[in-house]
């Protein structure tokens, strides 16, 4: 949960990391894009539809990583440690650190939300609060993460929710240290919720989850590199804490476990210096995955599964593909602090990687008049212009969820984008456009809309279908402060829109 700011960074290549994998685990990270499988999740996944059916070009809010990666935030609100647990009644149910950016001091306590396609939220509310429910975790303290003379606090961290034994159960853990585990009293996921240990944590630190082996067996694992057995009902270890053996020994915390073709395989969430260029404060918040053949056993094989992952886990959809959350900690994720997933891949050997399916273009764009009236057809050469991925521009506190892909400050800004049709389009389309500052936006050299400044999220414009043609096309726009520094992002949709824009 809290990122060790102060460590001391070795520059170590990524790309080695992965190589030094076997070429079969490695080559998962790279599969080619296949119609059928983008099919089956096309309904979980609107950007992952084939093309050549549809026409989609993805807002921000549905984006590649800088790594190349599709990744899809769920909804604009904040959270850390997301976590998604599938119910027997496959529902999905998303839990985290959540109650706004001062989670770090205080919260209320535990949310819920639960979704029947991992595209629409609902949510549960709170089904578990300090001023109702808790016990032992009721009070203030203060907490050795902000040092022995500040303030006492109280938040939930990192909570995860798990169907076991015929229930829901939460494991929690407070941000002045200490773990605790709430049983659904009633058998349903908005409980209530109640303390299996009532007069003390069951285990110190924070980061806890849980873990059924085949034989019926519950582990709560905890502080990255700790585990034990619990006892059958849960309310207590059965076992001192014990550590994981690592072939390779490093910090980390946010661990959960999953067995999967006779492999433990072991998320841990760390601080990497492998993804930097440079010497520099940490950014690079992964999802690494380590492997035995026992949960005893020594876990080897270390590698990066999900990269700006970092405290995550993994679950199955309806169709039996694999996803991971992500929630985006560090500078080069496509949105900061909010609950996303991205599909992976699990190899029979237990490697994790995160799955390609294909790249989309990025923009060009400058800050200087290109005092040329052709800037925005297919004429004008833009190859000196600089290239960046959407949004385009400045955050600031009236753009609530602007995705920033391409941070820059400035009061205009022209950009470009090109696409491809592969047929002619069938159906009407939209564009969405969520901007700050007043933007002309132009399709093929055609104004299409002239769009005043938005303030709150992706606004719907229906445009005629003739501005799009078979073949090679250009999205242009140019946008022009009102009040504050510029930001855009444009997507378009043909058809349907999909509910991700709406949230």
């Amino acid at each position: 949960m809290k990122t060790i700011a102060s460590i001391c960074l070795i520059v170590i290549s990524f790309v080695s990391i992965l190589n030094a994998q076997s070429e079969n685990d490695s080559n998962i990270s790279a599969r080619a894009y296949n119609a059928e499988y983008a099919k089956t999740i096309s309904i979980l996944w609107p950007a992952f539809q084939d093309t050549s059916q549809r026409l989609h070009i993805p807002t921000a809010r549905e984006v590649s990583t800088p790594l190349g990666i599709s990744a899809r935030m769920l909804m604009n609100n904040f959270m850390r440690d997301a976590f998604i647990c599938k119910g027997p009644d496959y529902k999905f149910y998303l839990i985290g650190t959540s109650g706004g950016a001062d989670v770090w001091e205080e919260n209320d306590g535990i949310n819920i939300w639960e979704s029947v396609d991992l595209i629409s939220w609902k949510p549960l509310g709170l089904v578990w609060s300090f001023d109702k429910d808790a016990t032992w975790s009721k009070k203030f303290q203060v907490s050795p993460f902000f040092g022995k003379n500040s303030k006492p606090v109280r938040a939930v961290w990192a909570p995860e929710l798990h169907y076991l034994k015929g229930t829901y159960w939460i494991c929690y853990s407070m941000n002045y240290t200490g773990i605790g585990i709430l049983k659904s009293t009633s058998g349903k996921v908005e409980g209530p919720y109640v303390d299996v240990k009532k007069d003390g944590p069951i285990a110190d630190m924070i980061d806890p989850s849980l873990f059924q082996d085949d034989d019926g067996t519950v582990y709560l694992l905890w502080a990255g590199d700790k585990y034990a057995r619990l006892k059958y009902d849960l309310s207590d270890l059965a076992e001192k804490p014990r550590e994981f053996n690592f072939e390779q020994k490093t910090w980390s915390e946010g661990s959960s476990m999953y067995k999967i073709n006779g492999k433990y395989i072991l998320d841990i969430a760390t601080v990497n210096p492998k993804n930097y260029a440079e010497a520099k404060l940490p950014e690079s918040y992964d999802c690494e995955v380590l492997i035995s053949d026992s949960i005893n056993g020594t876990f080897k094989n270390r590698h990066i599964a999900v990269p700006y992952g970092g405290h995550n886990n993994f679950f199955q959809d309806n169709n039996g593909h694999w996803w991971s959350t992500i929630f985006g900690s560090g500078s080069k994720v496509p949105w900061a602090q909010r609950p996303g997933i991205v599909p992976i891949d699990i190899s029979p050997n237990g490697y994790v990687a995160q799955s390609k399916i294909f790249p989309y273009k990025p923009w060009r764009f400058t800050t200087v008049n290109p005092a040329d009236s052709l800037w925005n057809t297919e004429n004008f050469d833009d190859k000196f212009w600089d290239i960046g991925s959407g949004g385009i521009g400045y955050e600031s506190q009236n753009t609530p969820g602007a995705v920033i892909g391409t941070y820059i400050k400035t009061d205009s800004l022209w950009c470009r984008r090109s696409f491809f049709v592969r047929r002619p389009i069938l159906d009407s389309f939209k564009l969405l456009v969520y901007n700050r500052g007043n933007a002309q936006i132009y399709l093929n050299g055609e104004e299409v809309s002239k769009v005043k400044e938005s303030v709150s999220n992706y606004k719907i414009i229906p445009v005629r279908k003739a501005y799009i043609h078979k073949g090679e096309n250009l999205l242009s726009v140019f946008i022009i402060k009102d009040n504050e520094p510029v930001y855009i992002d444009i997507g378009i949709i043909e058809g349907k829109l999909p509910n991700i824009v709406l949230q």
